[in-house]
């Protein structure tokens, strides 16, 4: 591939950004006007602390209460992206909102504010955790495994994770973490834990090895916020998607109530999917 070629590349996928980026901004002020100003200002400050750094995995949870804390838990730590895995249903429609039975009750509406990924089979929650750059970090109490409170440091200062004297994992502040949390009663599956970058435990000082899953996730965003590693990180572009799409989201009950009042601005709801949408992420008006 020649150069020219390469910075052509380049130019075209800026100019599609660009353009995408001004579809968002447009979005923002149409809808704005009729959403509150208390939820707009809201919305912007929420957008300003979320992260994409750490994506928090379930594995094969089989209670939607336990997802649905999981999910208010990572909206309430400001962690944006969340990824399911469920092999037993195998029914999933990857279009759809992910609305388990008790899911909106628990998890008091915050599901409708992450981007949520759902995936039928573990190889392709891995794939795409790894073409995003993320390293994978699983929940484990077998030997080998890490205390994730005493011996990984996250470091502001090291540019890659590395081994220090001490035999504690040094963690770059930019390094890219998918932690997985494990079926209430197996665990994390095998085939997550061969595809593991690392393996993390928290530490226990009672009778008990484990907690409850929604627990450990609490405690676990708890530990990285104290640890002032979940900082907002959104690029502008990023933000602006989110604000958008919690926009349109904030605006009608149903798909036919948002669809009119886009055409109203001559705005093809057709295309709103496309500009919104990536692989196992699909954008939904609910």
């Amino acid at each position: 591939m020649n150069y020219q070629y390469i910075r052509l590349l380049g130019n075209l996928n800026y100019y599609k950004n660009n353009v995408v980026h001004k579809f968002y901004k447009g979005l923002q002020k149409i809808i704005e006007p009729v959403v509150s100003v208390k939820r707009v200002k809201k919305f912007k400050e929420v957008s300003l602390k979320r992260s994409n750094r750490f994506v928090i995995v379930c594995d094969n949870l089989r209670s939607g209460g336990n997802i649905s804390a999981i999910i208010r838990s990572c909206d309430a730590m400001g962690i944006q992206n969340l990824s399911i895995i469920d092999e037993y249903d195998k029914d999933i429609d990857e279009d759809a909102t992910y609305e388990p039975n008790g899911l909106t009750a628990v998890s008091k509406g915050s599901h409708r504010w992450l981007d949520i990924k759902r995936f039928k089979n573990t190889l392709e929650c891995v794939e795409d955790l790894k073409s995003n750059g993320y390293s994978i970090w699983s929940s484990d109490l077998s030997p080998g495994a890490l205390s994730f409170t005493n011996d990984i440091i996250f470091n502001d200062i090291v540019e890659s994770k590395s081994i220090n004297s001490n035999n504690k994992l040094m963690v770059a502040k930019d390094q890219k973490i998918a932690i997985v949390f494990g079926n209430e009663k197996n665990g994390v599956s095998k085939e997550v834990l061969k595809h593991s970058d690392q393996r993390i435990y928290l530490d226990m000082v009672g009778m008990v090895q484990s907690l409850n899953v929604s627990v450990a996730v609490g405690m676990t965003l708890a530990y990285l916020n104290f640890q002032k590693q979940l900082l907002g990180n959104l690029s502008e572009f990023e933000r602006d998607k989110l604000l958008a799409t919690w926009l349109i989201k904030s605006i009608g009950n149903s798909n036919r109530a948002t669809t009119l009042f886009l055409k109203r601005f001559g705005i093809d709801d057709n295309s709103i999917p496309t500009l919104f949408n990536t692989k196992n992420d699909k954008f939904s008006f609910k």
